[in-house]
């Protein structure tokens, strides 16, 4: 049997001697361990979960192609080169080697999978081929039929629909700013920003994503603002549909899913202005406190 090897992240890096000692206690043939290192944004920070859309399936609800991902993805792998950047699976993996990966921390530039995944739909597809994949990503039936339930007794004709559920249709919602998110909003501007933060806190902690989970999270977060909860409905519709009311909100957020709903609040929280650590320290201890109502059940004669 010949020698392992194993490729994993440059974070492994400084445990990688206790990993090589354990193996040699156990009498096991240690693995060639490779270590990559880590993608990284624009500015060199590295990509995370709390500040980026890092599921696959968010690019996927947001239109990109899987060929153009893999691709894009695969670009990492390949040394720098003047060649077309268009490049099939297949010949990625004939042309692999370790020694063509960039040392540097290479960037998750969303701009060049923008372009690359254009390429995709211009020059692989017929116009037939690219009717199919837009029925695939949200013309069909298992996609659609929530969004006619939620729209049916908001319309009194069916060209309202384009302006009612365009948000459906869209990755963020399109001419957001700080000035839109607080038209109407009776919340101070603190207040909406730790509105977003706490309910975009719960949203990721949720293990089971359904009305009922939303709804709960949304009325927490009004709980601990000691706000109505009719006033952080007001810039939730805001960040995540664009408009002060549309159909349904629980039923929105539900529908369109963790991965796009995260990334429409975190963009209308960095609208606003992001927390700093500090703050986002603080609201997130806002989510563990003991609360009026749990006082209350507590004490004598409280009512639960």
């Amino acid at each position: 049997m010949g020698i392992t090897h194993v490729m994993r992240g440059e974070e492994w890096i400084s445990s990688a001697p206790k990993h090589l000692l354990l193996y040699q206690y156990f009498g096991w043939e240690p693995p060639v361990l490779t270590h990559l290192p880590l993608l990284r944004n624009a500015d060199k920070s590295k990509l995370s979960k709390r500040k980026n859309p890092t599921s696959i399936l968010f690019y996927q609800r947001a239109g990109y192609l899987p060929q153009a991902m893999q691709n894009f993805l695969g670009l990492f792998i390949r040394s720098a080169g003047e060649e077309d950047e268009m490049s099939s699976l297949q010949k990625l993996i004939d042309e692999f080697d370790v020694h063509n990966i960039t040392l540097g921390g290479p960037v998750f530039d969303t701009a060049k999978l923008e372009w690359l995944n254009g390429r995709y739909l211009r020059e692989t597809m017929d116009t037939e081929q690219f009717l199919e994949a837009v029925k695939s990503w949200a013309l069909n039936d298992t996609y659609l039929l929530p969004i006619a339930e939620m729209a049916q007794a908001r319309i009194t004709k069916l060209s309202d629909l384009g302006g009612l559920t365009s948000m459906f249709f869209m990755n963020r919602i399109d001419g957001q700013s700080a000035e839109r998110l607080r038209d109407g909003v009776k919340l101070d501007e603190l207040q909406q920003r730790q509105a977003y933060h706490l309910t975009l806190t719960q949203f990721d902690a949720l293990i089971d994503w359904n009305r009922d989970a939303v709804e709960a999270s949304l009325r927490l977060s009004a709980e601990i603002l000691d706000a109505k909860l009719k006033d952080v409905i007001r810039p939730m519709y805001l960040a995540i549909t664009g408009a002060a009311q549309g159909v349904p909100l629980f039923d929105a957020i539900t529908h369109l899913g963790r991965d796009v709903i995260r990334e429409r609040l975190r963009h209308a929280t960095d609208l606003l202005g992001a927390p700093s650590k500090k703050e986002a320290a603080a609201w997130d201890e806002m989510l563990t406190a003991p609360r009026k109502t749990e006082q209350s059940a507590n004490g004598a004669g409280g009512n639960a």
